[in-house]
C-alpha cells in the first residue's frame, strides 16, 4: 500500500534527455515483471488495479527507461526519456 502523503519527485530536462525520479512511502508501486491479477482479485482486492497498471506498463519498461526498486519501506521509481 502507498502512503499518499508522502511522496517525492525530483525532475531534470535539458535538450536530449527528461528524467523523473520518484520516491514514495509504502511497500511498493506495484511495477514488476510478474503475471497480473486475475479477474477474482480484481473484485476482491482493493491493491489489484496498483498490480494491473504494473503488468500492463512492465514490457514496455526498458523502452522508456523505467525502473523501480524497494528499499525497506521506500520505493523508488525512476524514468529516463530520450527526445
Amino acid at each position: 500500500m502507498i502512503d499518499r502523503n508522502t511522496i517525492r519527485m525530483e525532475v531534470s530536462f535539458d535538450e536530449f534527455n527528461l528524467d523523473v525520479a520518484i520516491q514514495l512511502s509504502g511497500t511498493g508501486a506495484g511495477i514488476s515483471r510478474g503475471g497480473g491479477p486475475d479477474k477474482m482479485e480484481l473484485r476482491t482486492d482493493p491493491q489489484a488495479t496498483v498490480r494491473l497498471a504494473g503488468f500492463l506498463v512492465s514490457p514496455s519498461m526498458a523502452a522508456i527507461g523505467l525502473s523501480a526498486t524497494t528499499e525497506g519501506e521506500t520505493c523508488h521509481v525512476a524514468l529516463h526519456f530520450d527526445h
